[in-house]
């Protein structure tokens, strides 16, 4: 599979779809490395045109979150724990920077019943086309996992190493997707 099927959509998230997101947050990580529901709505309210859901269509015509990327703007070259939250008065580059070049993802998740498929990176490939169209932005960033560098090599991330960020205690790498040379 190339492409979404036909009954598959993207759209941007809104804080209407807070409980979806939290949903879908505890189907795919566990609970130490999910995104707070005090974050995700954080996400969703300031920064939602770069937070993108993966969508289907039911046979009765109702829609499905079955994927989502949770992002926000961030003020550093590399992911940071403060960064990955809301904006705390007093604490460095914490929170949403609308002024920045690049986008920090937070979350990517696929609904465990849509793996298997390369959905993942059908809807990553999608999510960098979205973020594209705005051509606000020179870098993505993610932290993840050492088994996960490969899936993201395959959309195009180049991996940074080692992170400095400690998020649920793991120890993940930087990665980063560069939109303009």
């Amino acid at each position: 599979m190339t492409e979404l099927l036909s009954n598959q959509f993207t759209r941007n998230l809104t804080i209407q779809d807070f409980d979806e997101c939290i949903i879908l947050e505890s189907k795919g990580f566990p609970p130490e490395q999910r995104c707070s529901p005090e974050n995700c709505q954080y996400r969703l309210s300031v920064a939602s045109k770069f937070c993108l859901g993966l969508f289907e269509t039911t046979p009765l015509g109702d829609s499905k979150l079955i994927g989502h990327i949770l992002a926000t703007k961030i003020s550093t070259e590399r992911i940071t724990e403060a960064g990955m939250g809301k904006k705390i008065e007093g604490v460095e580059n914490s929170g949403h920077f609308e002024n920045s070049r690049n986008i920090g993802i937070h979350s990517v998740v696929i609904d465990p019943e849509y793996r298997g498929v390369h959905l993942g990176h059908i809807f990553l490939t999608k999510y960098i086309e979205y973020i594209r169209q705005f051509k606000l932005t020179d870098k993505i960033l993610i932290i993840n996992k050492e088994s996960l560098i490969p899936f993201y090599s395959k959309v195009g991330f180049e991996n940074l190493g080692l992170t400095d960020c400690r998020f649920a205690g793991l120890i993940d790498y930087d990665m980063v997707y560069k939109l303009s040379s």
